[in-house]
């Protein structure tokens, strides 16, 4: 016990809120309880899961190598500011007792720590069942409101660009769908061919503004919108 160990200064710990006195004194130590987790679940996956993987992607792309270095990239760290604020905000329902605005703040600070070294490469691992549950529920209903898809195509595009750029180069990638993305990669000139599968909902295999915007961030890369 008398080893120091180093962690984020950072902490949340959400509880549903049961209406059970033994639970009470958790409130104490920074317990957060509430008769609404699914918001607070909302909020992680699409202001904190979302951008995560974004930096992923795009921070390879550019040349990049862990979350805080990404952070470092002006235009970069501009975007993904400008992606959590205006475009993926407007699609989280706010929870009562999360200030959204203060957890996107707490967010940004979270990725900017040069003390935390997470590796983008370790994040892009599972990019096929992590970005349903992160970015594509946000671009559907994006979609369905008739808002701009310019930033929120990015992380999609390169996604595609990941996976292409290691299937020339014959390189593994870790996800379970592997063996289809690789040979996918192998073969594909653009972002299409991984547009049509079963992981994207069909909301946005059928919209043409999405595939549009896909295909123009994957074409600007690694220039950014």
């Amino acid at each position: 016990d008398a080893w120091p160990i180093q962690r984020e200064a950072f902490c949340q710990w959400v509880i549903e809120d049961l209406n059970d006195p033994a639970l009470a004194p958790l409130a104490t130590v920074g317990v957060t309880f509430t008769k609404d987790i699914a918001g607070f679940e909302a909020a992680k996956l699409r202001l904190l899961n979302g951008p995560h993987s974004t930096l992923a992607y795009v921070g390879l792309a550019r040349g990049r190598d862990a979350v805080a270095d990404a952070m470092t990239d002006a235009p970069l760290a501009a975007f993904i500011h400008r992606l959590m604020k205006d475009d993926i905000l407007p699609f989280v329902a706010p929870a009562p007792g999360l200030d959204l605005g203060a957890y996107i703040d707490a967010v940004l600070a979270r990725f900017r720590n040069p003390a935390i070294r997470h590796r983008l490469a370790q994040i892009a691992w599972d990019g096929s069942q992590k970005l349903p549950i992160r970015l594509m529920g946000t671009i559907a209903d994006a979609i369905a409101a008739g808002a701009s898809l310019d930033r929120l195509a990015v992380p999609i595009a390169a996604w595609a660009h990941f996976i292409i750029t290691a299937a020339r180069a014959g390189q593994p990638i870790t996800d379970p769908m592997a063996g289809r993305l690789l040979a996918l990669g192998r073969i594909a000139t653009g972002p299409e061919p991984f547009l049509d599968l079963e992981i994207v909902p069909q909301s946005l295999k059928s919209s043409a503004a999405f595939r549009a915007a896909v295909r123009a961030a994957y074409d600007r890369l690694p220039e950014l919108p």
